[in-house]
């Protein structure tokens, strides 16, 4: 059972044999002693999978508070939800600029492969910006993943994001700084962005 706490914007559940495996595979929130203390969406994406349940309130009861307290929750919870789904590890970006980042394994394990970054007014992005991020990118030997998201009728290239509580569409782009191969100029293989590689961290002696 997850209790919110209204004035520190976070939800606490406590560990049990059941949750616990479950809770540290995924890095769900922070614990501290026996309990795990959760960011909003985190618990939000729980109750979606019927991994969580609210105390003295419904999931539906929750969705409202969270959106009333914060105007960008419905589409970074819709970025959650997504990667996620996709077998993500989706940890903050902070420490990066961006919204997420993106893990395949656990974050003692590998590095993060991908940066989400997201402009909730859905501007077009400067080429000085845009630079940045791709500085970004090569510094810490990551790909960028720029979003935007669409509500109502979606463009061609959008994707649709089905979760319980909001159907919403995305766009990707996918670039990071590389260096173009040495190949003949009849060749466009050159030119081809090579799938992201996972990088193990190195054991700390």
């Amino acid at each position: 059972m997850a209790k919110l706490h209204e004035g520190q914007s976070s939800v606490s559940v406590l560990i049990t044999q059941e949750n616990e495996s479950f809770i540290l595979d995924g890095r769900f929130g922070s614990i501290n002693d026996n309990i795990c203390w959760l960011l909003p969406i985190e618990s939000m994406y729980l109750a979606s999978i019927e991994r969580l349940e609210f105390e003295a309130m419904t999931v539906k009861m929750a969705w409202i508070t969270f959106i009333k307290k914060d105007a960008t929750f419905v589409s970074r919870y819709a970025l959650y939800h997504h990667y996620r789904a996709q077998g993500w590890i989706v940890q903050s970006g902070l420490a990066y600029g961006t919204v997420y980042a993106l893990y395949r394994f656990s974050p003692n394990q590998v590095h993060s492969e991908y940066l989400v970054h997201f402009d909730p007014a859905n501007k077009p992005m400067s080429w000085s910006n845009m630079q940045m991020l791709t500085r970004l990118s090569e510094d810490v030997k990551k790909t960028i993943l720029l979003c935007q998201l669409h509500f109502g009728k979606l463009p061609e290239n959008a994707i649709e994001i089905k979760t319980p509580h909001v159907t919403v569409g995305i766009s990707e782009i996918m670039f990071r700084y590389w260096s173009a191969q040495c190949l003949p100029e009849i060749s466009h293989e050159a030119y081809i962005m090579q799938p992201s590689e996972t990088i193990l961290k190195r054991k700390r002696r």
